[in-house]
């Protein structure tokens, strides 16, 4: 048997009261901020609410797939470091392909109507 003397110190209450601290606040906002995410979607992007719907289910679901390649990255390589790297680049490529994106021709007819 292995002899491994494991040591849990008192300062992870501290940054686990940090972060569920962090959490609640997120929370509450999301919360707060909720009910008017249908409204504000129809205005700036008017599509049927099963589409937008759809949408936000299939982002749920693909997001599984980068989780379980986060794992996988983190099981080769032994360090999280390259998981988090990767989703930093996945999110300044997704910065980038959102402002070069033109807006669609209805948003732009509705705005010259409006």
């Amino acid at each position: 048997m292995d002899d491994t003397t494991i040591k849990v110190y008192g300062y992870r209450w501290v940054v686990l009261g940090a972060f569920m601290f962090i959490n609640v606040t997120i929370q509450f906002l999301w919360i707060c901020f909720a009910p008017i995410t249908g409204p504000a979607a129809e205005l700036t992007y008017p599509a049927p609410e099963g589409t937008s719907n759809g949408l936000l289910q299939l982002a749920g679901q693909i997001s599984v797939v980068f989780i379980y390649g986060m794992g996988v990255i983190h099981d080769t390589f032994g360090s999280f470091t390259p998981a988090l790297i990767l989703a930093f680049v996945l999110l300044v490529l997704n910065c980038i392909l959102v402002t070069r994106f033109k807006e669609s021709t209805l948003i732009e007819e509705m705005n010259r109507h409006a």
